[in-house]
């Protein structure tokens, strides 16, 4: 074993002197010094009142889904929201609370009638839609009362096979 350690020492100790060595260029001179070229200042920034930003336009959508189809943004959300833009900055509501005339359901009052009875409420919450590969739209949704345990998980499907689009609000 002591054979062994003078073996590990000793190895120890010729590759401390290499590594000095390869530090030294032997006349005890220091490394030459690397060139950078030179670091312009960059502008200064202006502040925000004086920099005329981008601007957008706003739509009120909370809990958001967003889907891009064709060249289209779509952003879905709670209460049957919904908008859609081409840029991402200039948005335009196309549909806005559970009600009979929301125009992405024929009647959602109708056609989750039972939806909206068992789960104690009148509106979705946390809307996410998808496109599959199928080509079809899976819109999932929640109705829940507030204080209350009951909730339903519901989804609605749609396709572009019926050629159908979202209205120009």
């Amino acid at each position: 074993m002591q054979q062994r350690n003078r073996g590990i020492f000793s190895f120890s100790i010729l590759a401390t002197a290499l590594l000095l060595s390869a530090c030294n260029d032997g006349n005890n001179s220091p490394p030459a010094a690397v060139a950078y070229p030179p670091v312009s200042a960059a502008p200064p920034i202006p502040p925000p009142s004086q920099q005329g930003g981008p601007t957008f336009t706003n739509v009120g959508v909370h809990d958001p889904s967003v889907i891009k189809v064709a060249d289209t943004y779509y952003v879905f959300g709670s209460h049957l929201a919904a908008a859609k833009s081409t840029d991402l900055m200039h948005w335009q509501q196309v549909a806005d609370g559970v009600s009979s005339n929301n125009p992405l359901f024929a009647n959602v009052l109708t056609e989750l009638a039972e939806t909206f009875a068992w789960a104690q409420t009148d509106t979705l919450w946390a809307t996410d839609v998808i496109q599959l590969a199928d080509g079809k739209f899976y819109m999932y949704y929640n109705a829940c009362k507030g204080d209350s345990p009951r909730s339903a998980l519901g989804v609605a499907v749609a396709c572009l096979c019926w050629n159908w689009t979202l209205p120009a609000a």
